[in-house]
């Protein structure tokens, strides 16, 4: 009975300098579930299908692939000056964070 049905579950913790210390981390899940049915007794006397398996899956991905520490960039000048109370750091990006997405499939294979 264990062989007959599947599942698996995985969780990925991932950080990228590419973003702010407080947006750096994301967590990303996936579930797969599966079935044997060759391994059913109604399949048991046909010789055609050796191994007969259906499978769905669900999990989300991050993506850091953007422009390198984009939330570190630009100054604003009151006079011109770049040392001291004149300039104002401030962040072009300070929401800047992993972007994520869902992904579904679902195959059978023999």
């Amino acid at each position: 009975m264990l062989t007959k049905y599947l599942f698996q579950a995985n969780v990925r913790h991932d950080g990228s300098y590419n973003f702010p210390k407080d947006k750096r981390w994301g967590t990303f899940p996936a579930f797969s579930v599966g079935w044997k049915i060759s391994e059913e007794g109604f399949l048991s006397g046909v010789d055609a299908i050796e191994t007969l398996k259906i499978r769905a899956s669900w999990g989300k991905f991050g993506n850091d692939r953007v422009d390198p520490f984009q939330y570190l960039s630009g100054y604003t000048f009151n006079s011109g000056s770049v040392i001291g109370t004149s300039g104002a750091y401030r962040p072009r990006y300070p929401r800047y964070r992993y972007s994520k997405s869902q992904y579904y499939m679902g195959n059978g294979n023999c």
